[in-house]
């Protein structure tokens, strides 16, 4: 185990096995209500992270143990983590009072985590919030350069829902069946065709939704069509010690269909989630994707914004 001094002595490992995806878990939520919202990730993109079957690649590396970095104190309280959440990129999740750490932390994911290209150099991206004064100064000294892309954090803005919502006809609200085979068919197809990919497997979704601790099956809000095809999704989760809803994933069907399914499940979501105790509801998305218009349209607006930065290493 190596150590820094300054100004306190922690240690640093290399994550090894399911132990350490509960420790950094934990890490999360302990983290997220100590600074502005989204400066760690939420437990529901940690959990998908580990849980789906589509980002197998990452799972991979988590089970063994060479791609997440964990900073400790002596006693060993979780201070620091980083890893990726595709090749060549490195998250770095830290608590503020240790964001000291983030420079060697950075050194640490420029030697374990760039992607090895075609042209034979290797690269690395990194997000900063466009606020983090802090982590621009240190990407900057260090020869990153910021790129095109980001991510814009959204939060509820309008007032909470009273009511249940109701469907078009012939449209319902179903309720996820977790492991489910036909549900976990039927959500991977919808998935498929909204997002027009191949990777989405019912596989992957019965182990997320039997697994994962943050799936909560009365916040998959999904509208059936007549036939029982998933026609739209809205999923969320609640993260009760933080008193917070985000919805991960949104998306519809390509097929035709009624307009303004995807807005009424959001209402409905944020009804659910105010009514456990949520204080806000958020949703995440990407520079330049058409869902940022439909989400404002929704009553979702921009709360903060980042970019990624990245560096030949």
């Amino acid at each position: 185990m190596s150590t820094s001094s300054t100004p306190e002595r922690i240690g640093q490992r290399v994550a090894g096995g399911e132990a350490d995806f509960w420790l950094v878990r934990q890490f999360l939520l302990d983290a997220w209500g100590l600074a502005a919202p989204g400066h760690v990730w939420d437990v529901r993109r940690w959990d998908g992270a580990y849980h789906h079957r589509a980002q197998s690649g990452w799972d991979a590396h988590w089970r063994g143990g060479q791609a997440v970095g964990l900073w400790e104190t002596p006693a060993g309280r979780l201070v620091g983590a980083v890893h990726p959440e595709s090749a060549g990129e490195a998250w770095l999740q830290v608590l503020p009072g240790y964001r000291w750490l983030e420079e060697a932390m950075l050194e640490w994911a420029e030697a374990e985590l760039p992607s090895d290209l075609a042209d034979g150099q290797r690269r690395l991206s990194v997000f900063a919030w466009d606020y983090d004064a802090q982590r621009i100064e240190l990407l900057e000294r260090r020869g990153y350069t910021r790129t095109a892309g980001g991510e814009h954090l959204r939060r509820w803005s309008l007032p909470v829902p009273s009511v249940p919502v109701a469907l078009p006809a012939g449209y319902r609200l179903h309720t996820l069946r977790p492991g489910h085979p036909e549900d976990c068919e039927r959500y991977a197809a919808l998935l498929n065709n909204a997002f027009q990919r191949t990777c989405h497997t019912a596989e992957e979704v019965a182990n997320f939704t039997c697994h994962s601790p943050s799936f909560n099956a009365e916040l998959e809000l999904i509208a059936a069509a007549p036939d029982g095809s998933f026609a739209a999704l809205a999923g969320m989760i609640y993260d009760s010690a933080n008193r917070y809803g985000l919805f991960e994933p949104v998306c519809a069907t390509r097929d035709p269909r009624p307009l303004g399914l995807t807005g009424l499940l959001m209402r409905e979501g944020v009804r659910r989630a105010m009514a456990l105790g949520a204080q806000h509801c958020y949703v995440g998305t990407g520079y330049g994707m058409p869902a940022n218009r439909f989400y404002h349209a929704v009553g979702f607006k921009v709360q903060q914004s980042g970019s990624y930065w990245a560096k030949t290493v």
